[in-house]
């Protein structure tokens, strides 16, 4: 199943012609450089991407797709202490600029966003020399 719709009536206002929405699934479980601490982040996320298709005289030359959304992602940092027992949890938002994303692509039919794949560094931030979304195109 494709994880991608295009503009319903809902949506119209919304969406322009070549905008379209993926629904991905985003885990993430990064353990700290001290391993004292570990942050979780487990859920599904919607963000619109933009399809331009560049054209020849002998058919479509190329497509291009493009990211443009800034996605804040509720995540738990857990503390330890120095004999791995739990100390206390809290809520972190984690900041994902959806264009500083390395693109991925692989060959297929339709085209559509299958994989987010996120690291993070030592503070917890996303590492975007790391971090990658996988398009089919």
């Amino acid at each position: 199943m494709k994880n991608w719709y295009k503009k319903s009536q809902a949506d119209s206002g919304n969406l322009n012609e070549n905008e379209y929405i993926a629904r991905v699934k985003v885990n993430i479980h990064h353990l700290g450089l001290d391993n004292k601490s570990e942050l979780i982040l487990n859920m599904m996320v919607s963000f619109k991407y933009i399809i331009e298709i560049e054209y020849a005289s002998w058919g479509i030359k190329d497509i291009n797709v493009f990211f443009k959304d800034i996605l804040q992602l509720p995540a738990t940092l857990n503390k330890y202490d120095q004999q791995g027992e739990f100390i206390s949890d809290s809520e972190k938002i984690l900041l994902l600029d959806m264009s500083k994303l390395k693109i991925d692509k692989l060959e297929g039919s339709g085209v559509f966003v299958s994989d987010l794949d996120i690291e993070l560094n030592d503070n917890f931030e996303v590492d975007y020399n790391n971090s990658s979304i996988t398009v089919v195109r």
